[in-house]
């Protein structure tokens, strides 16, 4: 007779066959329905409604919906098994996978969803299907969705895998859709690998690992087929553009991607010219040199009863007197003179004026040496001593002098006081402190140049250009300051355009036009250039960096341009003797960023616009893809993944107390198309000072004619006298009278 123990193993075991037999059943029942699914699959007619039956099968919540995407991450383990079992049972069969990654792909929008399915290799199943024919469009369409939504991580995953997608591409040269698809992902994925700081870019491994020569003529290659579209030239011009800088060697086995930015500074966007113009010159900043920022003034003597006939003829022609070499080495004699008469007279006093004087001639106005003797017994050189001198080295005598002039208190010599202190300062590379005495220094004085000259030097391109810009209109100032004044204009004025097209452009926003703000900073950048060329001395060592400004910015700025650039032609005659100078005075020239840009665009932009010119003219059309044959299976499924309704008041990833993706962004902003417009002399000036030219997206309108802007009140009273007539000649608002008490009326 059985005991206890017996039962209890009889029950078990009764329990354990009841159990297998529920799972045969189940296994059954479950084959049964696959074998019913897979035959509708199978005769789908597409892979949106093959995906759609899917869904009813599995009974999944409504995808298109937020609160659809919630219901499948809260059962989200039970949903992926029942998808995962499927799907591994029917590795055979393309529908199926195709139609399962799919879902996959459209639960992507999610973030959670995202990397939870990311774990669980979703990649490892999407990658293969870009081999197989009928499944192709629908990996790539999954893909396009995973890396919109995606945040960083999932897209360096996938950039991972750009060996496979140039494959695809390469195989398929002329299939549009495989290009624009190709492209959009690269874009997003090999786009968050390169991004990063200077020399440090943010994800150096995946960099390391991945083809970047092969990648970018992959770009170019779809961005070149006769029936790409605006999205994927838009696309593969942000990639090759932003690669520039932590990939510079790929270009070198990539000479195709270099020449389609030089291309695109031709584009009918501006923003896409200025996007390329920046990726050039991030290509050349790797191995270039920095700009010569001293002179050695004993140099000049030297040089200059041997200089090449060729150079002195230009100096001739210019103004023996007017040339930098001349100025510079008669304030060398000035100084000479003003430092050794201190010895014998201790004029403090008499000695700041004749310096402030000799600073505001030329750059290398001061000398940094000291007083000295040769030792009669020894033969050598020693510093020397005098009963009563107030210092030692030559250049600290200008904050001791500028306090002897304070000490007098004569009334219209504080400004020479200031001068001699903002230039120790400045020789002492304290700029920021220079600058900030210059501003508080203008506040009395507003009209004093070289307090503008000192601001501009701060790298603020903000506030230097406003500086350089106001400081060019003082009735006083000579001729060294004018011209500084006029080359800082023109790096402030570019490198602010430039940086505010490519804001417009990131931001994806038109915002009180603030493209046509960028395109004004180009322009007077362009104006202030030229203006350079033609009246600078040409030896300034100024003269090459402005000129390198110009070439670049005829090229993205002008209405029209020649193939051979031949607008440029006589400003490059210009920069060989500017050139012969920097040798002669063995300052070079340096191979500097800017040089080596503006060398590039120069050798390559005939053959460059003739070859790529007509990518940015089909992009500007806008044109959209062709319609892809039925049975090519391409149907609405793009649309499905896509569709979205913002059913619930706060997006599925905020919900569940997280954002779409670490940059926070739920898909990724339209792009606004600013077209090229004819430069309009009264469009430009809407962003412009009416007194000092400043371009400014925040200027002030007089009261009384609403037409003239102004930086501020003292432009509009600088400009008073001027304006008075034309303002007077217009109705203006009733509380302002027709005199001066308009002035610092500005809306």
């Amino acid at each position: 007779m059985p005991g206890p123990g017996s039962r209890a193993k009889a029950a078990a075991k009764a329990k354990k066959n009841k159990t297998k037999a529920a799972s045969v059943t189940a296994s059954t029942s479950e084959l049964s329905l696959r074998d019913a699914f897979v035959d509708d699959v199978d005769h789908a007619d597409g892979w949106t409604p093959a995906v759609n039956l899917l869904c009813r099968v599995f009974e999944l919540p409504d995808m298109t919906t937020r609160r659809g995407l919630k219901k499948i991450l809260l059962n989200f383990d039970s949903i992926y098994k029942k998808l995962d079992t499927a799907y591994q049972r029917n590795l055979s069969n393309e529908r199926i996978r195709g139609s399962i990654v799919g879902i996959y792909a459209k639960m992507s929008v999610d973030a959670l969803l995202r990397n939870k399915l990311f774990e669980r290799g979703l990649l490892e199943k999407l990658i293969p299907l870009l081999e197989i024919e009928s499944t192709r469009y629908m990996a790539l369409r999954a893909l396009t969705t995973v890396t919109q939504h995606g945040g960083v991580g999932v897209r360096t995953d996938i950039a991972l895998h750009s060996d496979a997608l140039c494959k695809v591409a390469e195989e398929h040269p002329d299939d549009p859709q495989v290009g624009d698809l190709v492209v959009s992902i690269l874009a997003h994925c090999v786009g968050a690998a390169v991004e990063g700081n200077e020399g440090s870019p943010t994800h150096p491994k995946v960099l390391n690992q991945l083809n970047m020569s092969r990648i970018l003529n992959t770009i170019v290659q779809c961005m070149n087929q006769s029936s790409s579209n605006r999205s994927c030239i838009e696309h593969g011009a942000e990639l090759i553009a932003s690669a520039t800088l932590h990939a510079p060697r790929a270009y070198k086995n990539a000479p195709e991607a270099t020449k389609v930015l030089i291309a695109g500074l031709r584009s009918h966007d501006w923003n896409l010219r200025s996007l390329c113009l920046g990726g050039l010159m991030r290509l050349h900043k790797l191995g270039s040199e920095d700009d010569t920022r001293q002179l050695d003034p004993q140099r000049l003597v030297s040089v200059i009863n041997t200089m090449p006939g060729e150079l002195q003829d230009v100096m001739m022609n210019y103004g023996l007197g007017n040339c930098d070499i001349y100025a510079t080495l008669s304030a060398a004699k000035d100084f000479t003179r003003a430092i050794m008469a201190y010895p014998q007279d201790l004029n403090l006093h008499s000695l700041g004026l004749k310096l402030a004087k000799i600073i505001v001639t030329t750059e290398f106005s001061i000398a940094d040496g000291y007083y000295e003797t040769i030792n009669e017994r020894t033969g050598r050189r020693e510093q020397l001593n005098f009963p009563g001198m107030a210092f030692q080295r030559y250049t600290d005598a200008l904050p001791v002098c500028a306090k002897a002039i304070r000490t007098r208190g004569i009334p219209g010599e504080q400004d020479d006081a200031n001068v001699l202190d903002i230039k120790f300062k400045i020789m002492r590379q304290r700029v920021g402190e220079a600058a900030e005495q210059a501003r508080k220094a203008l506040e009395k004085n507003p009209n004093f140049a070289y307090y503008h000259y000192a601001v501009s030097l701060v790298a603020n391109h903000t506030n230097g250009l406003r500086a350089a810009k106001k400081g060019m209109k003082c009735k006083t100032i000579t001729p060294f300051i004018k011209f500084q004044l006029m080359q800082r204009a023109v790096e402030h004025s570019a490198e602010l355009g430039l940086t505010t097209l490519q804001e417009v452009r990131s931001n994806g926003e038109d915002g009180d036009n603030k493209w046509a703000v960028g395109v004004a900073f180009l322009t007077s950048a362009l104006e202030d250039a030229r203006r350079y060329i033609q009246e600078a001395p040409p030896d300034s060592r100024y003269m090459k960096n402005v000129t390198y400004w110009f070439v670049l910015l005829t090229a993205v700025v002008s209405e029209t341009v020649t193939e051979d650039l031949s607008e440029v032609k006589e400003a490059l005659e210009v920069l060989k003797v500017a050139d012969g100078f920097s040798k002669v005075l063995g300052l070079g020239p340096p191979k500097t960023m800017l040089r080596l840009t503006q060398e590039t665009v120069v050798r390559l932009f005939k053959q460059s616009v003739a070859k790529y010119s007509d990518i940015f003219e089909r992009a500007s059309g806008g044109e959209k893809l062709p319609e892809v044959a039925p049975d090519q299976m391409q149907d609405d499924l793009a649309a499905w993944l896509d569709d979205l309704h913002l059913d619930c008041d706060h997006p599925a990833g905020e919900e569940h107390g997280h954002d779409h993706g670490e940059h926070g962004k739920e898909e990724e902003k339209p792009k606004k198309w600013h077209t090229h417009p004819k430069l309009n002399a009264n469009t430009v000036s809407l962003y412009r000072c009416s007194h000092c030219g400043n371009p400014s997206a925040s200027l002030k309108k007089c009261s009384g004619c609403e037409k003239a802007r102004y930086c501020d009140g003292t432009c509009q009273k600088a400009h008073w006298a001027e304006h008075k007539k034309r303002c007077g000649r217009e109705p203006p608002k009733p509380t302002v009278s027709e005199d001066k008490s308009q002035i610092n009326n500005l809306d």
